[in-house]
This record gives C-alpha cells, sequence and structure tokens, in this order.
C-alpha cells in the first residue's frame, strides 16, 4: 500500500521536474543576448562587473540585457498560453 507521504513526495517531485522543464525552455526560447547575460548571473553567480568581463560588453550593457530577460521572463510566466 502506497503511505500518504510516499505519494505526496511523487507529487512534489513530479511538480519540480515539471517547472524545471519549464523553465528550460522559457530559457531557451529567450534571445541569445539576453540568455547569455541571464544564465552567467542566475546560475553562474557572476556579477554584473564579472560577466562584463567575460563577455566583454560594457556595464551599462549588462545591466540592459538583464532588465530584458527579467522583463521576457516576467511576460511569458503572466502569459504562459502566448495569448
Amino acid at each position: 500500500m502506497v503511505e500518504l507521504a510516499d505519494y505526496m513526495r511523487e507529487i512534489a517531485q513530479s511538480a519540480e521536474q515539471v517547472e524545471a522543464l519549464l523553465l528550460k525552455q522559457l530559457i531557451l526560447q529567450m534571445p541569445v543576448t539576453y540568455r547569455d547575460v541571464f544564465i552567467l548571473s542566475r546560475f553562474r553567480g557572476m556579477s554584473y562587473s564579472m560577466i562584463s568581463e567575460e563577455l566583454g560588453i560594457p556595464i551599462k550593457t549588462v545591466e540592459w540585457r538583464m532588465s530584458k530577460a527579467l522583463a521576457y521572463c516576467t511576460e511569458a510566466l503572466s502569459d504562459p498560453g502566448g495569448d
């Protein structure tokens, strides 16, 4: 017999997998110039100045691209159906 706690853990794991897949799809659909900055900042933990050096672009460009990347995420998540 399946215990309720085991069942709830399975549901939670499935939900985490779905969220991870949706995040991956969102990032892959993001314009490349935004994606690079987003990944370096959010997944590699790099500061804007480090990203600026890594990509050879001004820090203001990093800031602008990150704001665009976050806006892209916000828009995509607020309208998941693409309507």
